[in-house]
């Protein structure tokens, strides 16, 4: 099966919220190239991802659309709606008929496996890795001060960014709502499964 491939729609690219990378647009702005083949960024910027409705498959060229199971659950796979029954990583566009992205040099999946854990001692989810994906959407959050609860703002799940369970779950043990462990163990490093 042959690659999908980026159709080129212009010279600028999206820069999206650190928060959510692969957030709705209202989270973009547009910047131009600083012509050097990237874009503006600060070092606090996770790794920029174009628009999934951007690209396109390289044996029909139509527009790759998320990805479909039997479960109906959210997914960030892609695939080909005329010729393609292998989902396609949405990061970059590998094969994933398991639904797990297993290219190493796939941002997703190093961003996840390889980014700093917080170091802030005063931080509420320190020793965590710096980047989460949402357990919902998979998309993916940095975090590094304030509460251990987040919300994404793609989806609106609201979950705990050390044990990664439910805002609901994780606050049933109301002793250690405040706390900076939770009374499940700390989630280890996440594999972009979806």
């Amino acid at each position: 099966m042959k690659r999908a491939r980026k159709k080129k729609t212009s010279t600028s690219k999206q820069v999206v919220n650190p928060s959510c990378f692969r957030g709705k647009k209202r989270h973009t702005e547009e910047k131009e190239d600083s012509g050097m083949g990237g874009t503006v960024s600060s070092q606090d910027d996770p790794p920029k991802l174009e628009n999934p409705t951007s690209l396109e498959c390289t044996n029909c060229s139509s527009i790759l659309k998320p990805a479909v199971f039997p479960a109906g659950g959210s997914t960030s796979l892609l695939q080909c709606p005329q010729c393609s029954t292998t989902p396609l990583c949405g990061g970059c566009l590998y094969p994933c008929p398991d639904g797990t992205c297993t290219n190493k040099s796939c941002p997703v999946v190093s961003l996840l496996l390889a980014c700093e854990q917080v170091t802030e001692l005063s931080s509420k989810v320190y020793g965590c890795p710096l980047f989460r994906a949402c357990p919902k959407c998979y998309r993916i959050m940095m975090h590094k001060t304030g509460c251990k609860y987040v919300t994404c703002s793609y989806c609106n799940h609201s979950y705990c960014f050390i044990c990664l369970r439910s805002k609901q779950v994780c606050t049933k043990d109301m002793n250690k709502y405040w706390s900076l462990t939770c009374s499940a163990p700390k989630a280890a490093r996440q594999r972009f499964q979806t």
